[in-house]
This record gives structure tokens, sequence and C-alpha cells, in this order.
């Protein structure tokens, strides 16, 4: 920034060797005849070549811009590359008064000035001192503005795709691999505000894993049983409405039927499970108390109620009948018969890696009709397989259905052929969506901070190994690499040549698969590493 006033307030000044930072800044320069008064930072032009040494980050760089027809028009600022958000000069005659911001939206072509403004005297500027609060502060807003553009720009950019699964409630992202399809559902659930659900497909998965099935279980005596269990699709599906639903009596639905009592039945009235005499339930402090019609009141421990909801058993010691009593009262008035809060506005997402790995009608059985978009909700209401055996107080006890506020996204590989074999009736379901190669740059490559002193080279390596990919024989744009491998530099960073070592690692392999059983495997790989060789878009 000293830099920045210091050249403008030299040019301002008939190129005075008077004007403020002259000493430090330009002389050197004007010395050394390397003094260039206007140009554009971008295009590396030999204005840039003034700042060089400090105009570089980790995450990113600094780029100086002077109009030199009128220094003090807006083509005249300073800022962080590819931000569009500019430091400004304020002029009062032939001095700077103040810097502000301005923002330029590349898109749109828009500027707009922002509440940012700091005089020049307040900076403290040539002081020679640690910065101080002023210019910490402008640094912090240019950095907060940074931010809110790049999270608005990453928003636009899957507006698309959110738009998309709105509309059609299911959606399978395509691409080749590495384009960062996973990377991309996430980022749609995480825009939406979505609670995530995971699954991968493989050929062993099926509907007992996903749906529901019959179970191996012990009981107490160390006999093999078998008792039917949510899959992760269904249990997900029970969180939509706002509390884990439980399908069975187990611990978590024990518990929440003791919270429930507590909750709505103070002073109940219950007989004793031996049917001799009644006393009531009293509630203080979230502890549960025996008060018989006469005598003193008896606190009854919540662990002994539950295991006698788990096991039939309770300590007698010092409670009597209570713990069974208030167990069995539960069991006929609270168990099927909690009222489950109705599904509110919340999203959530249930993303299905590698969907076309599993034999996808297989492992949704009926629900081919209940993921539907125009069957959603209890209108697509199916009885499952072992519907019979859902027990009383789950809240898909009458039939499952998909809530509408849960949809579903799927990912898959283009060069992953399997997808042919899904039943044209559950691909219809799915609206296709392709993240290209192009894109998952853009995504995952172009505005990270980690990228930005290589993301060029990346961009020109990965385009132009891409381009000659397709230009190969028996391939096409489905093997094309994404950029996920390109950020596993990241990784090898800190070694000599990180390049080769990023294609040794993880991209030779994969083309040397692609090129599997064509007789010149070798030439072509020989020339698609000469492609990737090149750090030019050009070259």
């Amino acid at each position: 920034m000293e830099y920045f006033v210091a050249h403008l307030e030299h040019i301002a000044n008939d190129y005075s060797d008077s004007s403020i930072g002259y000493e430090k800044y330009i002389k050197p320069l004007v010395e050394g005849n390397n003094f260039k008064s206007s140009g554009q930072g971008y295009n590396g032009q030999a204005i840039q070549s003034q700042v060089n040494g400090w105009d570089k980050y980790q995450n990113g760089q600094i780029c100086i811009n002077v109009y030199g027809a009128n220094y003090q028009s807006r083509g005249t600022y300073l800022n962080w590359q590819g931000t569009g958000v500019n430091i400004m000069a304020d002029w009062h005659g032939s001095h700077i008064e103040n810097l502000y911001m301005l923002y330029y939206n590349p898109d749109t072509g828009e500027r707009s000035q922002k509440n940012v403004s700091f005089m020049i005297k307040d900076l403290g500027l040539f002081d020679g001192q640690v910065p101080n609060e002023k210019i910490i502060s402008f640094f912090d807003e240019y950095n907060k503005m940074i931010e809110t553009i790049y999270k608005e720009r990453a928003m636009m950019k899957i507006d698309k795709y959110i738009d998309l699964l709105e509309a059609n409630k299911n959606l399978i992202l395509t691409g080749a691999p590495g384009t960062g399809k996973t990377y991309m559902a996430k980022e749609i659930a995480k825009a939406m505000g979505a609670e995530i659900g995971f699954v991968q497909f493989h050929p062993s998965y099926d509907y007992t894993d996903f749906v529901e099935g019959l179970r191996p279980k012990n009981d107490e005596n160390g006999n093999v049983g078998f008792e039917r269990k949510d899959g992760v699709f269904k249990e997900f599906c029970k969180k939509s409405f706002g509390v884990i639903m439980p399908s069975r009596f187990n611990e978590d639905y024990e518990e929440e039927a003791l919270n429930y009592l507590k909750k709505y039945y103070n002073g109940e009235k219950i007989l004793t499970h031996k049917q001799k005499k009644y006393f009531h339930i009293k509630i203080e402090n979230g502890k549960i108390y025996a008060q018989p019609d006469s005598g003193n009141s008896y606190l009854v421990d919540d662990d002994t109620i539950l295991k006698y909801l788990k096991t039939g058993e309770y300590n007698k010691e010092h409670q009597s009948t209570y713990p069974p009593s208030i167990g069995e009262y539960i069991k006929q008035n609270i168990y099927g018969k909690i009222e489950y809060p109705a599904i509110g506005d919340k999203v959530y997402i249930f993303i299905i890696d590698e969907i076309n790995r599993g034999e996808i009608s297989k492992i949704f059985g009926e629900l081919f009709f209940s993921i539907d978009p125009g069957y959603r909700g209890e209108k697509g209401k199916v009885n499952t397989q072992y519907q019979n055996m859902v027990p009383e107080g789950d809240v898909f006890k009458d039939g499952f259905y998909v809530p509408e506020n849960v949809y579903i996204i799927g990912t898959m590989n283009d060069i992953d052929r399997s997808v042919e074999s899904m039943d044209f009736a559950m691909r219809r379901r799915f609206a296709w969506q392709e993240v290209t190669a192009e894109e998952s740059y853009t995504n995952m490559i172009e505005n990270d901070p980690d990228f930005a002193l290589v993301k060029d080279e990346i961009k020109a390596r990965m385009f132009n190994l891409n381009k000659a990919i397709v230009e190969t024989e028996g391939l096409d744009e489905a093997y094309q690499i994404g950029a996920a491998y390109f950020r596993k530099y990241l990784d090898y960073q800190d070694k000599t040549n990180p390049f080769d070592c990023l294609w040794e690692n993880h991209l030779k392999g994969l083309l040397f698969e692609y090129l599997r059983g064509n007789r010149r495997a070798k030439e072509l790989l020989e020339k698609l590493h000469d492609a990737y060789n090149k750090k030019s878009l050009n070259e």
C-alpha cells in the first residue's frame, strides 16, 4: 500500500523527487531506469515488476494497475488478483486524501463503492512503525469482502444444481473421475442448510442394508434369534420428522418414552402391575416419585425403570412394585402413542456415492414408487417387505413413504458403464447433471487460496492433458481428469518437483489403466505425459 501511494504521488507531482515515499520506493527504480508510470499488473506488464518480491503470497498475488491517460480514474487501483475488490485513491489536488474500496463485478461489469474509507494520515503509512489499528481494520474489512465474494460466487455456481434438486427431489451427478461429484453433493447440501446422510453403494449392498431386513440377535441366554432392523435410508427418513423415530423397543425408544412420561404425565394415577392399589406419579426436577394415597413418596430410579422396559427385570430392593408398574404404564399408554412433531422446513439430503455400483432396483425394492417426485409424502406410501413386523409406535407402522423434505443425490463416474443396466423406471425418477472437468477446476482450485500461486500452472497442465486425452484413440471426454487429482499437489508442495510426484504417484497409473489393451499404450502414455508437462495453455 505504501508503494501504491508513493507511485501515484510521484507521478501526480510531476515526477518530483520530494514526493512521499520517493527515497524508499521510487528512487531505486529511477536510478536503475526501471520506473514505469503506468500499466496493468494482471497482464504481467512492466509496472508489476516494480513490486516483484513482495507481491506474491501463499494465498494470492497483489496487482498494481495505473491507467496512464488519467491516473486519478477508476482504472488505477491496487487489488488482490482475481477478486475484483479494489483499493482506490481519493484525491485532493495532487495529493491522495484517503483510500477507499470499490468492488468490480466481472460478470455484470457493475462497480459499487463500499463503505470502507480511511484518511491517509490515519493509516500510519511511511511512519516506520508496525501497522496501527486503522490499517489493520482496513485490511480486516478488505478480507471480509473477499470472503463474502468467494461465498457468493460459490453459491452462484451451485444454484443450478439446487434448482434441479428442488424441482426433481432426486439428482444424479455424473462426470469423469476426480471432478468432485461427491464434493459438489456435499456443497449443495451445505448451501441448502441440510442435514446429510451418506452411503456408498457396492456390489454386495442390498435391500436389507438400505430399507430394512432381519438381523441376528443374541438374547440373554445366548440363544440366537432375529429382529427386524431399519436400513440406513429408512432410518434417515425418520429423522426428518424432527426426532429419531424408534422402530422397535430399543434403548433410544425406551429413554424417549421415559422422557415423554416426565414431560406430559405428571400427577397421573397408576394402578400397580399386580392390581392391588393406586399411586400417583410426581415429577420434580426431572425425577420420578411414586406417591401412594397415603404415606410417604418414593424416588423411583430411572435406570430401574429402563431395566424393566428392556428385560422385564428390576431391582426389587426398597422400591417394591413401582418400577414395573411405571414400566407397564409406559408400554400400555406411551409406546405407539407418542405424538411425533410434524415435518418442518428443514431439508434432509441423502447422498448415495457410486450409485451405479449397486444393483439399484434390488436395493430400492418397492421404494422406486416412493422416491418418485410426484409421490413424495403419504400419497406415496408403500408396504415394505417386513411391514408386518414393524412395531406399534413406529411412524411408518402403516406403511413407508419418503417425506417431502428428504432429497436424494447420487454420484457416478461416466466411465462406469453399469448405469446402462439401471431400470428405465428408476432412471426417469432422477434428474441428471454432468460435472465437467473444467467446472471441477473452477469449483475446487480457482478460488482456493492454497493454490493461489500455482493455479495457473495447474489449469494449463490439467487442460492440456485433458485435451490430449480426448484426442487419444479409444478415449473421450468421459476419461478426462478432474481437479480432485490436482488437489493432491498440496501433498507434495514441499518436494523439489511436486508436479512430477503428482504424475508418478497418481496420474500415470490411472492413465495406464485407461490405455490397457492398446498396442500403442506406451507411446500414447508418453504423449499424454508431454501434454501434462506443458505449463501454458498456448504451448
